[in-house]
């Protein structure tokens, strides 16, 4: 029953079966109990809407053909690389032996995605002017669409500000150090980063003179920021995340601590060839 039927046209006996159905309907809705979420219930959010895969479907879709030599597939190979690195094999490493290339077979394909430092791209214009010698009127020469003057920063700066600030709710202030960090523009900027970085060999001075007080107040306060994301995301829903973001703001504070960003001690610590510790 979709609609409910004309009470005025119905029999005693019709309305007292309708009665009777619209109460075994409500007696099986009460049995049915609704599942827990966080609009309905104390459920964190994390934990209130999570995909159902049944394992029947997960074996349908079957294995991701992409990168060779990885099981299971991978990220889909990239149309168009920037570059090609071709590794080949040049002596044996056991007896030294030249080996041809033309004896060698592909083992592995795959992708190794990165973006190039940011660097801002400085545009200096140059309006001219005049006062026309016919008629002396004053001539102001155009300049490109998206080059008028008035704020320094161009579409790409203002469209990521806007993204960061309203799209993944970012307050100014942390959006302002995020932008400082990743390449500080100005004089100021710049000046305090060298002079950071010419003090680093000074910054662990209580290592060596006692007079030098070693508290650990710089800790329990690098300990604020985790206690604040726990409390946000309602902890973690699973083991590598929780370890990889532990694993993370150990190498931000470690980095802070000798004067890196957050940004820069990230960069280092994912360098294979490099150290955190060997940075200053």
């Amino acid at each position: 029953m979709t609609e409910l039927p004309d009470l005025k046209q119905l029999t005693d006996e019709a309305k007292d079966a309708l009665i009777v159905a619209l109460w075994e309907e409500l007696q099986k809705l009460r049995q049915k109990k609704p599942k827990k979420t966080s609009k309905n219930s104390s459920l964190p959010p994390a934990k209130g809407f999570k995909t159902e895969v049944k394992g029947d479907d997960k074996e349908a879709q079957g294995k991701r053909e992409a990168s060779v030599g990885r099981e299971g597939g991978g990220r889909l190979l990239s149309e168009n690389p920037d570059q090609t690195i071709k590794a080949t094999v040049k002596s044996c490493q056991s007896c030294g032996t030249e080996i041809e290339e033309s004896l060698q077979n592909l083992l592995q394909r795959y992708d190794k995605i990165d973006i190039p430092p940011i660097q801002p791209i400085v545009t200096r214009v140059e309006q001219y002017g005049c006062r026309c010698p016919q008629c002396g009127q004053p001539q102001i020469a155009s300049v490109p669409v998206g080059m008028e003057p008035g704020s320094p920063f161009g579409n790409r700066i203002a469209a990521l500000v806007t993204t960061l600030r309203y799209s993944h709710a970012i307050s100014y202030g942390r959006m302002k150090q995020l932008l400082g960090e990743v390449t500080p523009t100005q004089e100021d900027g710049i000046r305090l980063q060298n002079r950071y970085r010419a003090l680093q060999d000074n910054l662990f001075l209580f290592l060596d003179d006692p007079t030098i007080p070693a508290t650990n107040n710089t800790s329990e306060q690098a300990l604020r920021w985790s206690v604040i994301f726990r409390k946000v995301t309602n902890g973690f829903r699973s083991d590598w995340g929780r370890d990889l973001f532990a694993n993370v703001r150990s190498v931000v504070n470690t980095g802070k601590r000798q004067g890196l960003s957050a940004f820069e001690s990230i960069l280092a610590a994912l360098n294979p060839l490099g150290s955190l510790f060997s940075l200053g």
